[in-house]
């Protein structure tokens, strides 16, 4: 990493626009992300090993059988309810702070799904997010401690991940 700054801090500015351009040279086959939920170029978010690992588990065709039949069992739904069992529901009245950080990362994001927020009473601190495979809203749970303690650049950070 060190070698890599230093070549570039001391480069003219082609030759470092042409070390980025590189990157993105690799000849991909396959269409691994959509921007179905937002308008960001996804297959230019990820992590190149996330991406590899991504196109690896698709030509797996026992994985791809796995992941049809739990698509097939409807998860996102029976999710949902598991989550609506063990936490609260919250609306812009109960939790305006919360809504407006979700409003912000929602902007920035480009996201074109609703957002449902959801607390969860159990201690310490979590979040996680359940992304329909329908066109439903976006669920994101958090845990109470982490929506009370943490600030708005928190909250903002947790949210848009």
């Amino acid at each position: 990493m060190g070698q890599f700054q230093s070549r570039v801090s001391s480069a003219p500015a082609a030759e470092v626009l042409q070390l980025f351009d590189r990157k993105g040279a690799h000849p991909r086959p396959e269409h691994l992300y959509d921007d179905m939920v937002s308008g960001l170029n996804l297959e230019m978010a990820v992590y190149d090993g996330d991406r590899d690992t991504l196109a690896a588990l698709l030509r797996d065709p026992q994985f791809v059988m796995a992941a049809d039949d739990v698509l097939k069992d409807n998860s996102v739904l029976r999710a949902r309810r598991e989550l609506l069992k063990r936490s609260f529901h919250l609306t812009s009245q109960m939790a305006p702070k919360l809504f407006a950080v979700g409003d912000n990362c929602k902007a920035s994001l480009d996201l074109r799904m609703g957002v449902d927020f959801y607390v969860d009473p159990t201690p310490g601190y979590h979040a996680s997010a359940y992304v329909p495979t329908n066109d439903e809203r976006i669920c994101i749970l958090l845990s109470a401690q982490l929506i009370e303690k943490f600030d708005d650049d928190e909250l903002s950070f947790v949210v848009g991940h």
